[in-house]
Parts: C-alpha cells; sequence; structure tokens
C-alpha cells in the first residue's frame, strides 16, 4: 500500500510531465497567429504605401508605413511571449526558474480561455510545498565534513 507522500510524489511528477506539453503547444499556436498578423500588417501597410496619391481621398504613405510599424511591434512581441512560453516549459521540465515560470503563466492567463487555464494550473501546482522542494538546490551533503577555519600560526 502507497502512503500519501508517495501518492502526492507521482501526482506532482505526472504534472510537471504534462504542463511543459501545454506550453509547448501554446507557443507553438502564438508562433503561428504572430506570423499571420504580422503578414497581415506588412501587407495592408504595402498596399497604402503604393496607392497613387493623386486622387483627393487617398490616404498619405505615412498611413501605410504605421501599418507596417504595427506589425514589427507585433512580431516583436510575439517573439518574446512565444520565446517565454518555450522556456517556461523547458524550465518546468529541468526544474529551475521557478518565479520565471509563474511570470510565464501570469502572462499565459492573458490568453484566454486556454492560457488562463494553464496559468492557473501552472499556479496550483507550482504553489504545492512538495513541487516547491523540487525546485531547491541541493544542499551540502550530510557526509561533509566542514571546512576548518584559517587560524593564525
Amino acid at each position: 500500500m502507497m502512503d500519501q507522500q508517495e501518492r502526492q510524489a507521482i501526482i506532482d511528477q505526472e504534472h510537471l510531465r504534462l504542463l511543459p506539453l501545454y506550453y509547448w503547444v501554446s507557443g507553438g499556436f502564438w508562433a503561428l497567429y504572430g506570423l499571420f498578423m504580422v503578414v497581415y500588417f506588412v501587407f495592408i501597410g504595402a498596399m497604402f504605401v503604393s496607392l497613387p496619391f493623386e486622387e483627393a481621398g487617398a490616404p498619405p504613405p505615412a498611413f501605410g508605413w504605421i501599418f507596417i510599424g504595427m506589425g514589427v511591434v507585433a512580431l516583436l512581441f510575439m517573439v518574446v511571449f512565444v520565446a517565454l512560453k518555450i522556456l517556461a516549459g523547458f524550465w518546468l521540465v529541468k526544474r529551475k526558474n521557478r518565479v520565471a515560470t509563474m511570470v510565464a503563466a501570469a502572462l499565459s492567463c492573458i490568453e484566454f480561455p486556454y492560457g488562463t487555464v494553464v496559468g492557473v494550473l501552472t499556479f496550483i501546482v507550482l504553489a504545492r510545498p512538495s513541487v516547491a522542494a523540487l525546485y531547491r538546490p541541493p544542499g551540502p551533503a550530510a557526509t561533509e565534513a566542514p571546512m576548518p577555519e584559517d587560524q593564525p600560526t
């Protein structure tokens, strides 16, 4: 028969095995979405920049450059967001950067509904004392003798 601590360790390992998959899938979807968004903004901006401006109702070329600038800003945002999500998956696998993973979870909560679920589940799992113990660096071994202090001769 398994005791409560062994059962909790199995549950923690399973949750820490599944959470990175959710982050990687979410990062992949955001990468595709960001790519389409950037192509859209740049395409619309290029259309406005290339319009002939002899007509009275034509928008100025700066309007097209604003769209292109929005595409570049969206690209930068998506690169950072996708990198953070993918890194959060790797951090969960390696049991490192618990606080940075929580920051990624907080930003993931913006992405409704899938990201909100993943972010909240990440907070629930990482808040457990048994999981927090997995993120602590290993302390000095009990068999090691303390180093003698230098004494003046």
